[in-house]
């Protein structure tokens, strides 16, 4: 029989076990904590040794561009095929579709070589702590001072490339604001992609310090320093000026406990003029298995969660809001966008 239909029986047997269960010598458990491990593994070390971006190629061509021995590279290279990545054609590998799109940095018209390399790679770290955090340890946070230099600016890395994923999705669902201000906005992607689409809006990015001195260097990159500036510090605590009409938290809330989250849509309804708009995006943390996945890696990292639409909705409302609407885009599949209105202040508000 030819490869392709043991791959397609072993797809189809794999599925199975959602519905039934699987028999031996395929053990559900053992499939979901071995199988999930070992493609985020390869994926992830291919992505930092550079495979993609020397294709194509023999193996020996590809293990002298990579600096890899043959003979253990091409174990890797034969497991990067089974999962779609690479194909071999009259002995040389090629990048297929998927990796093409995403993974080849000369032909990705979605880059998600820090997401992978650098990202996920930090998140494979920090899940093998998650028993401890689940016993009361500290979680070892993404947004501290004394998360390492490499960590962060990958983190960074990774957030301008989502960003760039969702940025005209949310545009699409704005009124053209005069002033905006962008709670947690770091790397500047959303920013810089306002700027473009409004060429008379005025930007402010609240911010973490390190976060700032990222982002910064991408905004002069992009010409854009004078319509652009940010405010340095906790968004809760530092002066976020005043007078604007629109406001965006884009993946900021659940990186947050509940009180913080409300004290940080608190603190941006402050900053509105009245009728002013806030829009927001976050993961759907309903039970998904993306959904709920990607809740526990921000238990991991941060002791926090992603939050269902009536979660969010409750915050949303408890900060002030009103006219709160959340929606669940399909060109946005597992996030959720919300939209509110400042309203008016009425005495013992």
């Amino acid at each position: 029989m030819r490869p392709i239909f043991f791959a397609l029986a072993e797809r189809a047997v794999l599925a199975s076990d959602a519905l039934v269960g699987l028999p031996r010598p395929y053990p559900g458990p053992y499939m979901d904590a071995w199988v999930g491990l070992v493609r985020a593994s390869a994926l992830i070390s291919a992505t930092q040794i550079g495979v993609f971006d020397a294709l194509p190629g023999t193996t020996s061509e590809l293990a002298e561009r990579t600096g890899c021995m043959t003979e253990r590279l091409e174990v890797l290279l034969e497991a990067l095929c089974a999962m779609h990545y690479l194909c071999l054609r009259r002995g040389r590998w090629r990048a297929t579709r998927r990796a093409r799109t995403s993974l080849v940095k000369r032909t990705a018209v979605m880059p998600l070589h820090a997401t992978v390399g650098s990202l996920a790679a930090s998140n494979l770290d920090v899940m093998r702590g998650l028993e401890n955090v689940m016993r009361g340890r500290e979680p070892p946070g993404l947004h501290d001072e004394f998360v390492e230099q490499s960590t962060w600016v990958g983190y960074q890395a990774a957030m301008a490339e989502l960003n760039a994923i969702v940025a005209d999705q949310v545009l699409n669902s704005m009124a053209r604001p005069r002033r905006l201000l962008d709670v947690g906005g770091g790397p500047g992607t959303f920013a810089i992609a306002a700027c473009r689409r409004w060429p008379d809006v005025e930007v402010v990015i609240a911010d973490l310090p390190r976060a700032a001195e990222f982002g910064k260097a991408r905004i002069a990159a992009a010409g854009l320093s004078e319509r652009i500036r940010y405010v340095e510090g906790d968004a809760r605590k530092v002066s976020l000026g005043d007078g604007y009409d629109a406001v965006t938290l884009l993946q900021v809330l659940h990186n947050v406990d509940r009180r913080t989250g409300v004290g940080l849509l608190h603190a941006a309804r402050a900053s509105m003029t009245t009728g002013g708009r806030i829009t927001g995006l976050e993961m759907n943390g309903s039970a998904t298995l993306i959904g709920t996945l990607a809740s526990l890696t921000f238990c991991a990292w941060m002791g926090a969660r992603a939050w269902t639409p009536d979660q969010l909705r409750e915050m949303v409302s408890e900060a002030g809001f009103c006219d709160v609407r959340v929606e669940q885009p399909l060109r946005l599949m597992g996030s959720l966008l919300f939209h509110a209105h400042r309203g008016h202040d009425f005495p013992g508000r």
